[in-house]
């Protein structure tokens, strides 16, 4: 196997349909990527492919790797997605929530014939793909063609519907999926405040960070830099706080140095170790200098306060990235049993809602998967 391959989330098959495309048959090739990628409009322009296939490429030791993501956008461009379905099987499927997993989902069940209907309480389609990410960084007119094509393979949307009981969905439907993604951020330790605002919140509705001159991001992440990026492009002065050093920062390698391109500022092994609010909104916070130490169970740097290293600084708006995690109320104290399936017979449970907060293609794969152990 290519060393690339176990790099890709999603499990393309990479060697395939490059060689498949190095022979002249594009239309194999595609197929073949089409085989477990419905999505590469969504894969070759939003997955951080310096840590995945590229960085793993055996091409990188003679200084350039194998272009899959753009042979990848350049097959989805060429070729449209497969949309033929097998005769109705006479099972339906309900499924919550409308992002990547859920997506993927719909087309491998909806093209073995099965009925499925999507449950998504925003008005489109896309899961964070269409709220958490800015417009600057993907063109969401791609959305709108992968509903057109899982519409035209018979899918159903209800757009706007919050479900709050899988249980009762499973009353009308023969299995009932759950791919709600991870929206809960988490807070750490700060209040409930003005000018204190989650990532994912503040992605939704940029004026929430008011008339600040200077706002702060707290989080290395890929949701910490749309913020920033977002927070530059409102005009403001942008300081990202990191707890480690640039080197160690989960987000992607191309998004931390647009980022930085774009003039926001980083405060690199800083921390925050209290924020202090006047009247009811942040005023000012502590920051405290960090130092890195062995690797930890993340196999990153462990990070420790160092003492005496504490500064006070002037704040009116933060902004914090600090993960996200599903909330699985609908579920009914569900557990996953095995694979897929909950200890609720029919209910499956994937994507996010299943790992946490993933990526693009983990999530397409999780829809597959899940897909196909329903199959059988």
């Amino acid at each position: 196997m290519p060393k690339c391959e176990p790099f890709c989330p999603c499990g393309n098959h990479i060697r395939d349909f490059f060689l498949a495309a190095k022979s002249g048959d594009y239309e194999l090739a595609a197929s073949i990527l089409y085989s477990v990628n419905p999505f590469p409009e969504l894969t070759s322009a939003l997955c951080d492919h310096e840590r995945q296939c590229r960085g793993h490429c055996v091409k990188n030791r003679m200084g350039a790797p194998v272009e899959i993501p753009s042979m990848e956008a350049a097959l989805g461009k060429a070729f449209p997605r497969p949309t033929a379905v097998k005769g109705i099987n006479g099972k339906s499927v309900a499924i919550i929530g409308a992002g990547p997993a859920s997506l993927s989902a719909s087309y491998f069940l909806a093209k073995e014939g099965y009925s499925v209907e999507v449950f998504e309480k925003e008005q489109g389609i896309g899961g964070a793909i269409l709220t958490g990410i800015p417009d600057f960084r993907f063109n969401k007119s791609a959305l709108s063609s992968i509903e057109a094509d899982l519409r035209k393979m018979g899918v159903k949307f209800h757009l706007g519907t919050k479900v709050e009981n899988a249980l009762e969905l499973k009353k009308s439907h023969d299995y009932v999926l759950v791919a709600v993604g991870a929206e809960k951020e988490n807070k750490a330790f700060l209040p409930q405040a003005e000018g204190i605002v989650g990532g994912l919140d503040y992605l939704r509705n940029p004026e929430k960070a008011g008339d600040a001159k200077t706002a702060y991001v707290w989080g290395g992440g890929n949701v910490a830099m749309d913020c920033a990026r977002t927070l530059i492009r409102k005009g403001k002065r942008t300081i990202l706080i990191y707890r480690r050093s640039r080197a160690e920062m989960p987000a992607a390698k191309a998004e931390i140095e647009e980022a930085l391109s774009e003039g926001v500022e980083l405060c690199e092994l800083t921390n925050i170790k209290d924020v202090h609010l006047l009247n009811g909104r942040i005023d000012s916070m502590t920051l405290i200098k960090m130092r890195l130490g062995e690797p930890d169970e993340s196999g990153r740097a462990s990070f420790h306060e160092i003492e005496g290293s504490e500064e006070t600084v002037p704040c009116e708006a933060l902004v914090y990235a600090l993960g996200e995690k599903p909330v699985l109320d609908l579920l009914i104290d569900a557990s996953i049993e095995e694979g897929y399936q909950t200890s609720k017979p029919g209910i499956y449970l994937l994507g996010d809602a299943r790992l946490g907060a993933k990526n693009i293609a983990t999530a397409i794969k999780e829809g597959r998967q899940c897909a196909q152990e329903i199959i059988g």
